[in-house]
C-alpha cells in the first residue's frame, strides 16, 4: 500500500510540474546516451588499434645493437651473427620463429624506371610470417633459394607499382645495383607510416644479400615471433640471457 501511495504522489508531482519532468527525463536520456556513445567509441578505437597492431604482427619482437646510446657503449668488435639466431632457436622455447635481417639501400631499376636509394632487406622465408605479410601475386622465396643464394626477390606493393605500374611483375627481372634479380612475388599492401614504409621495399634471401651483394650493411638484426603474447615478458628475458651468454662484452640496461 505504501508503494502504491508513493507512486501516486510521484505521478501527481510529475503532472503538476510537466516542464521539470520533461527536462529531467531529457537529462537522463542524454546522460545515458553519452555514456553509451563513449563506450562504443572507446571499444571501436581499441578494436582499430588491435587490428592495426596485429596487421604488423602482434607477436613480433626484434633485437638490434644500439650503437647510438651514449651511456651504454657497444664495443666496435661486437656484432650480431647467424650463430645468435641458432642459439635463440635452440635455447628460447617461447620463441616460435627467429630470422636474421640485413638492411640496405640501393638503386632498383626496371627498364627506364629507377628508384634511387631504395629500401632493401635480406632475410629468411619465415620473415614474411613473422611480419604478417600476404601476397598479391607470386610467393615468397624458399629455404632452397636462400641456401643456394639465388638472385630472386619479393617486391612491396608500392615498389611494384612504381616499377611496373599495372603490368605483371612476377617472372620479370629487376636490377639491384646493376645485378639481375628475378621477381618471384609481390606482397599485398600493408600500409605503414613515414618511419616504416612496409610497401616500399625489396626483400631478397639472406645468404644472397650477405654473400652476393654489396648493398647491405654488416649489422644483423633479429626478427622473432613469440609463441603466445602472454609469454612476451618471459620471451624477452630468455632472449636477453641467451644473447648475454653469446656476447658478454655488450652492456645491457640491467648491467
Amino acid at each position: 500500500m505504501l508503494v502504491l501511495q508513493t507512486m501516486v504522489v510521484a505521478f501527481r508531482g510529475m503532472l503538476a510540474n510537466k516542464t521539470r519532468t520533461l527536462l529531467t527525463m531529457l537529462g537522463i536520456v542524454v546522460g545515458v546516451g553519452s555514456v553509451i556513445v563513449l563506450i562504443a567509441f572507446s571499444e571501436g578505437t581499441r578494436a582499430e588499434m588491435l587490428e592495426r597492431f596485429e596487421q604488423f604482427g602482434a607477436r613480433r619482437m626484434g633485437v638490434w645493437l644500439n650503437r647510438w646510446n651514449t651511456e651504454l657503449q657497444v664495443p666496435s668488435s661486437e656484432h650480431m651473427d647467424i650463430e645468435d639466431i641458432f642459439a635463440i632457436r635452440e635455447e628460447c622455447p617461447t620463441i616460435s620463429r627467429a630470422v636474421p635481417v640485413l638492411w640496405g639501400q640501393a638503386r632498383v631499376r626496371y627498364g627506364n624506371t629507377s628508384l634511387e636509394e631504395h629500401q632493401l632487406f635480406a632475410t629468411e622465408p619465415d620473415y614474411f610470417g613473422i611480419t604478417n605479410r600476404s601476397f598479391a601475386s607470386g610467393s615468397a622465396f624458399t629455404d632452397e633459394n636462400n641456401i643456394m643464394q639465388d638472385r630472386v626477390c619479393v617486391l612491396g606493393s608500392t615498389t611494384k607499382y612504381n616499377l611496373f605500374f599495372e603490368a605483371e611483375a612476377v617472372g620479370q627481372y629487376v636490377l639491384i645495383d646493376g645485378k639481375r634479380f628475378m621477381v618471384i612475388g609481390v606482397m599485398a599492401e600493408q600500409g605503414g607510416d613515414r618511419w616504416q614504409r612496409s610497401d616500399e621495399q625489396v626483400v631478397v634471401p639472406f645468404y644472397t644479400g650477405r654473400d652476393r651483394s654489396n648493398s647491405f650493411y654488416n649489422e644483423i638484426e633479429i626478427a622473432m615471433e613469440v609463441s603466445d603474447t602472454k609469454y612476451s615478458e618471459l620471451a624477452e628475458q630468455q632472449v636477453r640471457e641467451v644473447l648475454h651468454l653469446q656476447h658478454p662484452l655488450i652492456p645491457t640496461a640491467e648491467d
